[in-house]
């Protein structure tokens, strides 16, 4: 297996479709990962920001003080295959989902 280093990405640049400039990619959400749980609130506790509240609040603080702002990391895998590549989401599935 080959293993590339790491390299920091925009978000803007996976939606936008110039994460490979020259090249056309699908983003594949795999049937193993969870459903979609961010926006759901914790029953035990409603007064609870969810996970998209709390995401959006920490991007317009930081957007509010001029701050760069990491949101972790996201793991994918590439794919070739004849009508283009694939990038396989293995982790970070609810954020991409979330910010998309």
């Amino acid at each position: 297996m080959l293993e590339k280093e790491p390299r920091f990405i925009k978000m803007y640049d996976i939606f936008s479709g110039n994460l490979f400039q020259k090249e056309k990619y699908t983003l594949v959400i795999p049937n193993y990962q969870r459903g979609y749980k961010w926006a759901v609130k914790d029953k035990n506790n409603p007064e609870h920001e969810s996970s998209v509240e709390h995401l959006i609040k920490t991007i317009v603080e930081s957007f509010n003080v001029d701050a760069e702002l990491f949101l972790q990391g996201i793991t994918v895998a590439e794919i070739n295959r004849k009508e283009g590549k694939s990038i396989i989401i293995i982790d970070g599935q609810q954020r991409i989902t979330t910010l998309y």
